[in-house]
């Protein structure tokens, strides 16, 4: 599966775009799964305009 694919993969399972981007990247850059989606759980809703995306 693609890096694409696991994001797009894993925002359809739930989460938010931020989660599912930097728990796919993140480990690219040190961070495991968990504590990415820790880091990204306060980015949940954008600007506050959770249809930017989708």
């Amino acid at each position: 599966m693609s890096k694409v694919e696991s994001a797009v993969s894993c925002y359809k399972e739930g989460f938010s775009c931020s989660q599912a981007l930097l728990s796919t990247y993140g480990p690219l850059f040190g961070l495991n799964r968990e504590l990415a989606l820790k880091i990204a759980g306060a980015f949940g809703e954008g600007r506050a305009l959770p249809e930017i995306c989708t």
